[in-house]
C-alpha cells in the first residue's frame, strides 16, 4: 500500500483568503473530517446533532460563544451565552447537540467533525433564528 505525501498546513493557509471556506485536510477511517477554516467574523448559532465538532487554532483569535438557551437561542440576550477563549495551539470540544458559534479574527483553524458535517458558508445542521 503506497503511502501519501505529508499534508503542509502551514501551505494551505497560505492559500485560503476566503473567509469560512474550508479546505479538507485529511479524512480518518472515512468516517471523520479533518478540516482547515478560515474564520472572520461569526456564523449562526448552530448544534450538531449526532456529533462533536473540535477547533485546533493554528492563528488568529479565536471564541466559541455557547448558548445556554439551547435550541430557543440567545435572544440577543447576552448573559445566556458562555464565551470560551481559544488561544493559538489550544484544542476545544463542543459536545454534540450544544448550541455554539465560533467568532474569528483572521483564525486558521482546523476543525474535526464527522464526515459530511457541512460548515462555512454551508448548510448548517440546525440553526438558531
Amino acid at each position: 500500500m503506497a503511502l501519501k505525501q505529508p499534508i503542509s498546513v502551514p501551505s494551505i493557509c497560505a492559500k485560503v483568503t476566503i473567509p469560512f471556506s474550508q479546505t479538507l485536510v485529511a479524512n480518518l477511517n472515512d468516517s471523520y473530517d479533518i478540516k482547515h477554516a478560515l474564520l472572520d467574523g461569526s456564523v449562526p448559532f448552530h448544534n450538531h446533532i449526532d456529533s462533536d465538532e473540535a477547533f485546533y487554532l493554528l492563528s488568529g483569535e479565536l471564541t466559541i460563544e455557547i448558548s445556554n438557551y439551547g435550541d430557543q437561542g440567545n435572544n440577543g440576550n447576552t448573559e445566556s451565552v458562555e464565551i470560551i477563549n481559544i488561544k493559538v495551539g489550544d484544542f476545544f470540544v463542543v459536545p454534540k447537540a450544544v448550541f455554539h458559534r465560533p467568532v474569528g479574527k483572521s483564525a486558521h483553524v482546523l476543525v474535526v467533525e464527522k464526515k459530511g458535517i457541512p460548515g462555512g458558508n454551508g448548510e448548517m445542521v440546525k440553526e438558531i433564528e
